[in-house]
Formats: structure tokens, sequence, C-alpha cells
């Protein structure tokens, strides 16, 4: 497992996902759902549909997470 440490400001977003998501879909693709699809719910749903159209041989993981927020 990777660590890090962000900075982060009300109005990011972070995605966590399995290389299931990424070895199917490219960065392009992922930001262009990412800002398209502004409900974090549904843009993973988007995800891993899309995911899974373009072959889904891996188990696919998603979780978006927006910082509303902080403290």
């Amino acid at each position: 497992v990777d660590v890090y440490v962000v900075r982060v400001e009300p109005g990011d977003r972070f995605l966590l996902a399995s290389d299931g998501l990424t070895d199917m879909v490219g960065p392009e693709d992922i930001a262009e759902l990412l800002w398209r699809h502004r409900d974090p719910q549904e843009c993973a749903g988007k995800l891993v549909e899309l995911a899974n159209e373009r072959g889904g041989v891996d188990n696919i993981s998603v979780v978006i997470a927006d910082i509303t927020e902080v403290a």
C-alpha cells in the first residue's frame, strides 16, 4: 500500500481504484467521467460500467471521495 499526505481544499475530488479500472480505462476517459458525473456514486458506477464494456478482465474497485470542507 502506498501512503501519501496531500493538502486538500473544498471541491477536490479523489479517486481510489484498482488496476481492474486503470487497465481497461485510460486517464483521459477517467478524468472526463469524473468531471461529467458530479454525484460520486453515479460516477463510480459509470467508471465500473465502462471498464466492463472494455473487457473487465479483473476485479474493478472504485471509490470517489469529494472534499466538502476542511477542518
